[in-house]
């Protein structure tokens, strides 16, 4: 690597749990995330489908759809489209 250039790795940890525990936790840290990513008024709505889940949020003027086979799968979609807005 030449002098002075840095290398920057994230790394976001997503724990793989029950359904009900995750989306209370996932929730919650959402809720923050969002409101100050995407403001506290946007929409934020996980649903169960028949073959997975949705998660629905505002990016910008667009409403996003994220879906996956599951829910942590559906907020790690979401929270990287967050990051990279």
């Amino acid at each position: 690597m030449p002098t002075g250039a840095s290398d920057t790795t994230i790394i976001i940890w997503l724990p793989g749990t029950d359904g009900a525990t995750l989306r209370a936790g996932a929730c919650a840290a959402w809720t923050g995330l969002a409101a100050a990513a995407i403001g506290p008024d946007a929409p934020l709505r996980l649903e169960r489908l028949a073959a997975g889940y949705r998660l629905q949020l505002a990016l910008g003027a667009e409403l996003a759809e994220f879906e996956d086979a599951s829910a942590e799968g559906c907020y790690a979609l979401g929270l990287l489209a967050v990051l990279a807005g």
